[in-house]
């Protein structure tokens, strides 16, 4: 019975010597160089009427824009790694799922590559290209910030520290922490329908949505610059609506996007995809790793 209740103490000392040190390192103070990205402490998650025990991470107050990812593929090209080259590439072929041919042409020729676009999100790449950039700037971070017991490690979220991220500390539908989409502006970009745009077609007798201008009010046709809008309490952008962001689960993306109505931007709104899409774009985590 004593040598159960020896190991129980030693098993007790060991797990609370490794949280200390984990809550220890993961302390903004001993991050370098993270400017653009918020401390999340550890909380919990509530969705799905549950409530899910987080421990604190970093994560990107921004969407990874257009300017960041063709860093990426820069460095891809420059040190010749052409099998993750080939997986990295934006579809901008995928725009023309969305409009007509006359309306998309100068999105597929100009979106991820004008200057102008330079600060809106990345889309139209594949899950394992989200993750390569994770890998790379894994590599490139730890390279430049060398931190002697401590190794960053980016990542895509989980769905419990997106949510955590998005939601924080309240329990509200979207992330500026409100039940409400607009106060004396639009809280994010999204597809603005509402009762003006609401039809009664009288040769079938149906209810249809129809586009007009007001579906346009919110300020953006498309994306908007990621940063953009009313952050959260983390001062995270665009967690809801602008684009939907892929977590760890594959073929998952969280928060709705410029093309979804008002409803599927929600903290907890998901939805599913198999290929790269003109609205699906991506965040990174960041967690510490004590050596």
């Amino acid at each position: 019975m004593r040598k159960i209740d020896l190991l129980t103490l030693i098993i007790i000392v060991t797990l609370s010597f490794s949280l200390s040190a984990q809550e220890k390192a993961a302390k903004p103070s001993n991050v370098k160089k993270l400017k653009d990205y918020s401390f999340i402490p550890q909380g919990k998650a509530r969705f799905e009427k549950k409530e899910f025990e987080v421990n604190a991470f970093f994560i990107s107050k921004y969407e990874i824009s257009n300017e960041q990812y063709r860093e990426f593929l820069d460095s891809l090209k420059n040190n010749c790694e052409t099998d993750k080259l080939k997986f990295a590439q934006i579809d901008s072929t995928q725009w023309s799922k969305i409009f007509n041919s006359y309306n998309n042409q100068p999105l597929v020729d100009n979106y991820s590559w004008h200057p102008a676009y330079s600060k809106y999100p990345v889309v139209n790449i594949s899950y394992e290209a989200a993750i390569l950039y994770c890998q790379w700037f894994t590599e490139k971070f730890n390279r430049n910030n060398k931190n002697n017991g401590i190794y960053y490690e980016f990542s895509l979220p989980t769905k419990q520290q997106w949510i955590r991220a998005a939601r924080g500390n309240n329990n509200t539908e979207y992330a500026w922490g409100s039940p409400r989409l607009l106060g004396e502006i639009y809280y994010c970009n999204f597809r603005n329908l509402n009762s003006e745009n609401i039809h009664l077609n009288p040769k079938t007798g149906k209810y249809e949505i129809v586009e007009s201008y007001l579906s346009k009010i919110n300020g953006a046709d498309i994306t908007a610059p990621v940063k953009s809008y009313i952050a959260n309490q983390f001062e995270i952008y665009n967690m809801c609506g602008n684009v939907a962001e892929m977590i760890i689960e594959k073929g998952t993306a969280m928060g709705g996007s410029w093309n979804d109505t008002g409803y599927d931007v929600r903290v907890e709104s998901s939805q599913d995809y198999k290929s790269a899409l003109p609205f699906i774009g991506f965040r990174p985590i960041m967690t510490l790793i004590t050596k």
